[in-house]
This record gives structure tokens, sequence and C-alpha cells, in this order.
């Protein structure tokens, strides 16, 4: 990480501060932080607001939208986390034109298929899956140790 103030000072001894314009100036201060988002109106697309009056800036005192970086208990060091290819249980890869869909049209192109050990486990409907994690705080192979 930076230290911010660290490094301007050191750049301070490295730049006559009156030789830059007003502008360049202006650059080296820090300014207001926005929050640009999607905006139903058509003739202004996007909403822009002060990062301080937005509900942006109360989400740390949210108890129900947190990050824990910690590790849950009982979890094996190490282990792997999020699926890669690095440790997924891959026997087969295979090169054909199978056509698949890019874009509305079909690929002209081989595609690379992997065949995997074990099938991926099915996956209960989205609607459900909302239902038991919105408002919560979910631990998802915290951290990523590979």
């Amino acid at each position: 990480f930076i230290d911010v103030n660290k490094m301007v000072e050191s750049t301070r001894t490295l730049i006559d501060e009156n030789l830059l314009s007003e502008e360049e100036k202006k650059l080296n201060e820090f300014g207001e932080t926005y929050v640009l988002t999607r905006s139903d109106d058509k003739n202004d697309p996007v909403k822009k607001e002060i990062f301080n009056e937005s509900k942006w800036a109360r989400i740390e005192k949210d108890a129900s939208v947190t990050f824990h970086p910690e590790l849950n208990p009982g979890t094996d060091v190490p282990t792997p986390c999020f699926p890669t290819l690095k440790v997924a249980p891959v026997t087969k890869l295979n090169r054909r034109k199978i056509g698949i869909n890019v874009f509305g049209l079909s690929s002209r192109y081989r595609t690379a298929l992997l065949e995997m050990i074990d099938d991926l486990p099915p996956l209960p409907p989205a609607s459900l899956l909302a239902e038991k994690f919105i408002g919560t705080t979910v631990y998802f192979r915290y951290p990523f140790l590979h």
C-alpha cells in the first residue's frame, strides 16, 4: 500500500510548485468523491452524487452488509479456494468445432472442452438462494490461498 502523505512530501522536493500552472496545482489537490450510478431518466442516464451524501457512505454502519477478513472455524490451511484450472480435476482436453453461440452467431472455430472427474452438483434456483442469503454475511472460500 502507498502512504499518500509520504509520497506527496517526497515529490514536493523534486518539483518547484511555482512552476506549475493553476490547473496543474488543482489536479494535485484532493477533490470531492462522487458515486456514479445508472439513472432511469432518459435525458440524463448517469446519476452523480457526492459520496458523503449517498447511501454508500453509510454502508460501513450497516451491520447486514459486512465483509469479515477471517477464516471460518474449522478451515484447513492451505486448501484450494476459488475454482481455477490450477485446482480443477481436469482429466481430458478436447478441441473441436461445436458451434458454440457467440453473440447470437455460431462460432466458426474449434472450442476447448475440458472433461472433469466429477460433475458439478445441482444448484437450487436463484429465487430460493436469494431468500436465504440477501441481507446476511456470506463467507465464500476466504482467503484465496493458492
